[in-house]
């Protein structure tokens, strides 16, 4: 581990937490990572952000840190990472360069001299092609070995499931065996700032899929329900500066009745859609089951399946995605296949997004 030593010997080493609103505290830790609990590091997070250590949640390379083990159970939580509390959605995938990267040389490393590359397809016995050692694709390592792809190819895998598709791991899409942050950077020869990204970007998936958590309308922290049946949510971190802190759940509205059930907000509709996510009837879609209603996942508008292409544009915010698997295009390609090609569906949806509509 990086860290540096004082003139006693003792260790010092710095761990960065995000929580509310984009800010980041440091947490300066003076014993060995082996010996210091993640329920002391809680402690430690609640003396700088005034979070109690009971509503912690802390996440770290798509990952909760778990209040029984040691700091030192994981490998990857070094001097000066990023461990996120109460998240927004870290920018950087436009940092991520998916220019041809060089096949590593390794003698743990397998080869592909035969089956091309199952991102851009190219072939090393392909004639127009000149491939070297450098230019092979890497066989990935999974029990099937049956996942083939170019490093600079694996990385636009590890960014669309990222960012795109919000996986909370890279995994193979033959056999779903999850692939670590060590093998995305030794087979996607990744720079420590890659893998940084990929980590915050798995770790805010962890959040955002959660249908649990929400945002707060008021300090745009992200805030856990304890029960499915609470509504009325009150923000502490707003409480702190003197806010609103009582929004509801659904609208995210500011809360206007002495209840807990009803916010008084006329135009709070998500319960009812939400119910009628739930109700919605199975129908087949290219011949794969999935609910006959679906919300845009990126402006939360329900849209009920017609007929024919599984390929949809959200009337709201004109987002085109896969009414099966919920993927949105990417730069005018669809993730899933033809408008006719079977994709896994995604679960129902449990939670109304709520993002911004783009103009």
């Amino acid at each position: 581990m990086n860290r540096s030593r004082s003139k006693s010997e003792s260790i010092v080493w710095n761990l960065f937490v995000k929580h509310a609103a984009g800010k980041t505290s440091t947490i300066i830790l003076e014993r060995s990572p082996h010996e210091i609990s993640v329920k002391e590091l809680k402690v430690m997070v609640e003396k700088k952000t005034g979070v109690p250590t009971s509503e912690q949640r802390l996440i770290f390379g798509g990952k909760q840190l778990e209040n029984s083990k040691k700091l030192g159970d994981y490998p990857l939580l070094k001097h000066n990472a990023t461990v996120f509390l109460i998240l927004r959605l870290p920018g950087g995938a436009d940092r991520i360069s998916l220019e041809e990267r060089h096949t590593p040389m390794d003698p743990g490393l397998q080869y592909s001299v035969d089956d091309p590359c199952m991102i851009c397809f190219t072939h090393p016995n392909d004639e127009d092609q000149i491939y070297t050692a450098r230019r092979l694709p890497l066989v990935m390592p999974c029990p099937g070995g049956h996942s083939v792809m170019h490093p600079h190819c694996f990385m636009q895998y590890c960014q669309n499931e990222i960012f795109d598709n919000k996986k909370e791991a890279i995994c193979c899409p033959q056999c779903q065996t999850e692939w670590s942050l060590d093998i995305i950077k030794k087979y996607g020869v990744a720079t420590e700032e890659e893998i940084e990204i990929f980590a915050d970007g798995m770790s805010v998936n962890v959040i955002h899929n959660d249908p649990d958590v929400t945002e707060c309308p008021g300090c745009l922290s992200y805030c856990e329900r304890r029960s499915k049946k609470d509504i009325r949510m009150h923000c502490r971190i707003c409480a702190k500066q003197g806010k609103n802190c009582e929004f509801c759940w659904h609208c995210k509205l500011n809360w206007k009745t002495r209840g807990t059930k009803e916010c008084g907000n006329t135009n709070c509709k998500a319960v009812d859609i939400l119910a009628q996510i739930k109700a919605a009837p199975l129908k087949r879609v290219v011949g794969v089951l999935c609910p006959s209603i679906r919300l845009c996942p990126y402006c939360g508008t329900a849209i009920q399946h017609a007929h024919s292409c599984k390929h949809m544009m959200c009337s709201t915010c004109k987002c085109e995605f896969c009414f099966i698997c919920l993927r949105p295009a990417r730069d005018g390609s669809w993730q899933c296949g033809r408008y006719n090609t079977k994709c896994v569906p995604a679960p129902r949806q449990e939670k109304v997004p709520t993002r911004k509509i783009i103009n």
